[in-house]
């Protein structure tokens, strides 16, 4: 089959129009499928028309020209060596992507295996992140509740925090 894009589904889609319930192995011989636009079964060509080779590209006109280079004036590319994740940036990425604990550990392992954090991070961070907060927080009857919320914001770098 040769497929071509479909002008509407109403009746150029070939999987819309073609309905195969009711195919089996005894009826399909004589199954008849419909000739579109957008699948056609391939033509035998003969000798006065060779049949056209998949994976060879047609040439371009002379007079088409191609452009080289970029349009976007501020697009800074650099193909050198990648930079380094340090625990700020880390961090940053493993928040922005909602990882668990687990599965951050194993991210920041697998970049300094790679090595591409620097030499300061460290990867059990992750196992005790949550060690810095807790002095926040309390628990009364399964009831687990922030009681120093200011405190808290001030702790994570946020500033201005107003009760409301």
């Amino acid at each position: 089959m040769i497929w071509n894009e479909p002008m509407n589904h109403h009746d150029g889609c070939y999987f819309c129009l073609v309905n195969i319930t009711g195919i089996n192995r005894k009826n399909r011989a004589k199954w008849e499928y419909p000739s579109l636009q957008s699948a056609h079964r391939r033509v035998l060509s003969s000798k006065s028309t060779p049949e056209p080779q998949s994976g060879t590209l047609q040439e371009a006109p002379e007079d088409f020209e191609t452009k080289k280079g970029s349009s976007d004036s501020d697009f800074d590319c650099d193909l050198g060596t990648p930079k380094p994740f340090n625990q700020d940036d880390l961090n940053d990425l493993i928040r922005d992507l909602g990882l668990s604990k687990s599965v951050s550990e194993i991210l920041a392992s697998r970049l300094k295996e790679r090595k591409l954090v620097t030499n300061e991070t460290t990867i059990s961070y992750y196992r005790t992140r949550e060690h810095n907060f807790l002095k926040y927080f309390a628990e009364e009857d399964n009831f687990v509740f922030c009681e120093d919320v200011p405190g808290l914001m001030a702790a994570m770098g946020l500033q201005n925090y107003v009760s409301s």
